[in-house]
């Protein structure tokens, strides 16, 4: 199963990207939306996990993106907070 992950923290996408890898997912990590939305329009995804805050173009954004183009079947969006 290959998985997008796309966080703005760093420590937390690697983490994330470790511990799926270590299940035996393929997984790459992106910091921002626009290098999200490349991957995306690059490569298939099976499953995406998403940061809804990611800079220059936002996790919601990457979603109706993703519908849309029909590349993904399962999506997880974070809603966190900076303080939560």
């Amino acid at each position: 199963m290959r998985v997008l992950i796309a966080d703005r923290d760093p420590a937390t996408s690697r983490l994330l990207c470790d511990m799926l890898q270590a299940e035996g997912f393929a997984a790459k990590t992106a910091q921002d939306g626009v290098v999200a939305l490349s991957l995306l329009r690059a490569e298939s995804w099976d499953a995406m996990i998403l940061d809804a805050q990611l800079p220059l173009r936002s996790g919601v954004e990457l979603l109706r993106t993703a519908r849309g183009m029909g590349r993904t079947r399962r999506r997880l969006c974070s809603l966190g907070r900076p303080g939560c």
